[in-house]
């Protein structure tokens, strides 16, 4: 479903290669074209990727500037579906055409990283559970085996499927999830922590149900191997989180 057609000596030119080669082609391609291109999900999460008035902001893409920066090139932030070209990152027949890296609140996974490589992790945080106030929900296990909305491709899937048993069912965007929950064609949604506090904010008739139930690490997915983009990626990363953490949440 997810497979992309190209030319046959390419592909087979790309699975040749070493490792090292494949990498030192991805930074040559940056530095030839003199940009870099980020994805990025194609819908507003506040605050890591969001647009206002025209542009793009959030931490996501102060991050994304700041690696162009470190690298002396221009920066170019598409935006791509989540459970479709994103997703394709961690899909062994991906052939990081349509992007150099994917900066997009990406949780690192053991399956993930054994496809593609990720940075060093850039924000830390874990899935909830975002319910109906009026519904009186006391325990997290009262929603076992009940439907659970979760954003398309994301690891609340999993985690509903495995903690609660639950019915999941998917939504394209997390805006989509939370307008089901108030439909109640849902009984909860489960996503990133962010998402929850967000939805609540902007939504008095919903609340947090229980504790995380798990915890997770954001990191910038790149080309398997591509070993000296990976060196610039975790230097911009380790010393930036901090002051773009305390920029974007500290208030």
């Amino acid at each position: 479903m997810r497979k992309r057609f190209l030319s046959f000596p390419l592909v087979f030119l790309v699975l040749l290669m070493s490792s090292l080669a494949w990498g030192s082609t991805q930074m040559d391609q940056i530095m030839q074209r003199e940009k870099i291109i980020i994805a990025i999900p194609d819908f507003d999460y506040y605050p890591f990727s969001f647009e206002e008035d025209g542009e793009f902001k959030g931490f996501d893409i102060d991050l994304g500037k700041r690696i162009a920066n470190e690298l002396g090139v221009k920066v170019q932030f598409i935006r791509a579906s989540w459970d479709g070209l994103i997703a394709l990152s961690w899909y062994s027949d991906y052939p990081w055409t349509k992007f150099d890296i994917a900066i997009a609140s990406i949780t690192v996974k053991e399956t993930r990283a054994q496809v593609c490589n990720f940075s060093e992790w850039y924000f830390y945080t874990g899935e909830r559970l975002l319910v109906r106030k009026e519904d009186n929900y006391s325990h997290i296990l009262d929603l076992t085996g009940q439907k659970i909305g979760v954003v398309a491709g994301s690891t609340s899937y999993d985690t509903a499927k495995k903690e609660l048993a639950a019915h999941t069912i998917s939504y394209p965007t997390p805006d989509k999830a939370v307008l089901a929950l108030l439909n109640r064609e849902v009984d909860a949604v489960l996503t990133d922590g962010v998402i929850v506090l967000n939805a609540i904010k902007e939504n008095n008739m919903l609340t947090l149900l229980g504790d995380m139930l798990t915890t997770e690490k954001y990191a910038i997915a790149l080309p398997q191997g591509a070993q000296d983009l990976k060196i610039v990626l975790d230097k911009v990363v380790v010393e930036n989180r901090k002051e773009l953490y305390e920029k974007w949440f500290k208030n």
